[in-house]
C-alpha cells in the first residue's frame, strides 16, 4: 500500500510540474513559450534515450522491465495529463 501511495505523489509531482511548466509557457507568450518548448523538448529526449537504452538502465535501477515501462508510461502520461490541463483553462 505505501508504495501504491509513494508511485501515486510522484505522478501527482509531474502533473504539477509540467503544469507549472505549461502556465509558465503561456504567461507571456512570444518569450516564455521558447522556454517552455525547449524544457518540453529536453525532456522528450530523455524518454526517448530511456526507451532506448532500457536493457541498460532497467538493472541499474535494479527495476523489473516491466515496472520500468510502467514508470515511463506513467512519466508520459504525467507530462501529458499536467500540459493539457492548464493549456485547457487559459
Amino acid at each position: 500500500m505505501s508504495k501504491a501511495l509513494y508511485i501515486t505523489g510522484w505522478f501527482l509531482a509531474g502533473c504539477s510540474a509540467s503544469g507549472i511548466v505549461a502556465w509558465f509557457g503561456a504567461l507571456h507568450p512570444p518569450n516564455t513559450m521558447r522556454i517552455s518548448i525547449a524544457l518540453y523538448s529536453l525532456v522528450t529526449v530523455v524518454w526517448v534515450l530511456c526507451w532506448v537504452a532500457d536493457d541498460a538502465i532497467a538493472p541499474f535501477v535494479k527495476a523489473l522491465p516491466i515496472n520500468y515501462y510502467a514508470a515511463l508510461i506513467a512519466f508520459a502520461a504525467s507530462i501529458l495529463l499536467g500540459s493539457v490541463s492548464v493549456w485547457l483553462t487559459l
